[in-house]
């Protein structure tokens, strides 16, 4: 825990305190006793909303933390979102890595949404996104029938690399804030590139 270094603004500090704290929060893998903690490796590239990634696809190329999502043109016809991420272990060691990720919806007119995690591996994770009236507009989803969740690929450099597919349909275009962190037995950090294919 570091506090008050030259060049730290007191928001970095606070964010960088909460962090820790989620930290120590975290589940262990096993008895506080054997030795093995577990930690949350978070992008190193982050803001308020979320981890800054390099959009690319059907997207203007960017680097941002609020992804424009446009429209779709019925609830029938999906827009596909693919998801490249990387975990990378502080001590370079093998690492016990569980990803888990989490979204918002956001947008014109109190559009909301949070992403539920849910234990059925069947249902992987959805979100509802709703009007400012609280009217379901749309919804993202990852699941086995839908797109993969977690789906480990090939990387030349990296050992710790996934793919996740989502789906999405909503009748407005809404703002998605995304964090991909991941509970390992190392520090580290994740970094997330998302391509996006739309009707």
């Amino acid at each position: 825990m570091r506090l008050g270094l030259i060049g730290q603004s007191i928001d970095d500090q606070i964010d960088e305190l909460q962090r820790d704290l989620e930290e120590i929060k975290s589940l262990q893998f096993t008895s506080q006793d054997s030795g093995m903690l577990a930690h949350l490796a978070r992008a190193q590239l982050r803001d308020q909303y979320g981890d800054i990634v390099e959009l690319s696809g059907d997207f203007t190329p960017a680097t941002t933390s609020q992804i424009q999502l446009p429209a779709t043109p019925s609830s029938f016809q999906l827009n596909t979102l693919y998801a490249d991420q990387i975990f990378i272990p502080k001590h370079g060691k093998p690492a016990v890595a569980i990803p888990l990720l989490k979204l918002k919806a956001t947008g014109a007119g109190g559009i909301h949404g949070e992403s539920e995690l849910f234990v059925s591996a069947q249902w992987g994770i959805t979100m509802k996104i709703y009007n400012g009236s609280n009217v379901q507009i749309g919804s993202l989803g990852i699941n086995q029938s839908l797109g993969g969740l977690f789906e480990q690929v090939y990387h030349p450099t990296y050992d710790y690399a996934w793919q996740t597919m989502m789906v999405y349909e909503c009748s407005s275009a809404f703002t998605l804030s995304y964090e991909f962190v991941v509970r390992s037995s190392d520090d580290g950090s994740t970094s997330s590139e998302i391509s996006g294919f739309f009707q």
